[in-house]
């Protein structure tokens, strides 16, 4: 009887593991979960910035999750109507790796209505 209830035990705990394995993986894999959410703080930087006012488009530097690094460049063109934003997002404690994405963002004020 013993031996009946231990193995039931060692049953239940290997299909708890199993299913809690299951569950914790992505469809994708490792790496593509590390690149999706890069992707997606990138473009919700992105678009962050572009809902924002002109003159509030600015430099700046954070951390999400406590492993991505998010970077923001800004540069203003001669002209001062465009903006280029480009946003890099690294992830160094879990691989070497970093996404780049660029946008203009346009001064709103010199549009005609």
């Amino acid at each position: 009887m013993l031996e009946v209830a231990l193995s039931l035990g060692l049953l239940l705990l290997m299909g708890s593991s199993t299913i809690y394995l299951i569950h914790s993986q992505s469809p994708a894999g490792g790496p593509d979960t590390d690149t999706g959410k890069g992707a997606m703080l990138a473009r919700s930087m992105i678009d962050s910035l572009r809902e924002s006012s002109y003159a509030a488009v600015s430099a700046g530097c954070d951390t999400v999750y406590g492993r991505f690094i998010r970077r923001v460049y800004v540069s203003t063109d001669r002209d001062k109507e465009h903006k280029s934003v480009e946003v890099l997002v690294s992830w160094p404690l879990t691989a070497d790796h970093t996404l780049t994405f660029n946008t203009l963002i346009g001064n709103d004020a010199y549009k005609s209505h």
